[in-house]
């Protein structure tokens, strides 16, 4: 992870902070990492806060990422942006980030919950759901004769 950009205060983050990691990133030699051997850069931090929040930029595969994560680890961002200019790309990365930072603080509800089950839901759909899978078959066969 490097720090070289990092600022204290997230108000601190400004367009030239952006703009520096961003090159400096996209101009880094690249490295076969994760799971599928993806050529990417190191991370540069550009921000870290309380719990999980942070705000950070990498080489990915020659496509700059933005990834934002809120306080209680919600992400808000793990954008690719690619296509453009580099200041066109500086700028896009830029704007995602203020959009996204009045949410940056804040312990957010997460977009999917978990949602509790009734007692015997599962059963029921199992039991179910031969029946189903051959409407299903039924329907195709149907469509496949006309």
């Amino acid at each position: 992870m490097n720090e070289l950009f990092k600022v204290d205060k997230l108000d601190d983050l400004t367009r030239e902070h952006f703009s520096m990691a961003c090159v400096a990133a996209m101009t880094e030699e690249e490295e076969l990492r994760g799971l599928l051997g993806v050529p990417c850069g190191d991370d540069y931090l550009l921000w870290a806060g309380e719990g999980s929040a942070k705000v950070e930029v990498r080489n990915w595969s020659r496509m700059l990422t933005l990834f934002i994560v809120s306080k209680n680890g919600t992400w808000l961002t793990s954008d690719h942006i690619d296509g453009m200019g580099a200041e066109a790309v500086i700028d896009e990365a830029y704007r995602r980030f203020t959009v996204a930072k009045p949410y940056i603080e804040h312990e957010l509800e997460k977009a999917f919950t978990p949602v509790k089950l009734k007692e015997g839901a599962v059963k029921s759909w199992t039991e179910n759901v031969e029946a189903y899978a051959r409407k299903v078959k039924d329907f195709v066969k149907e469509c496949d004769r006309k």
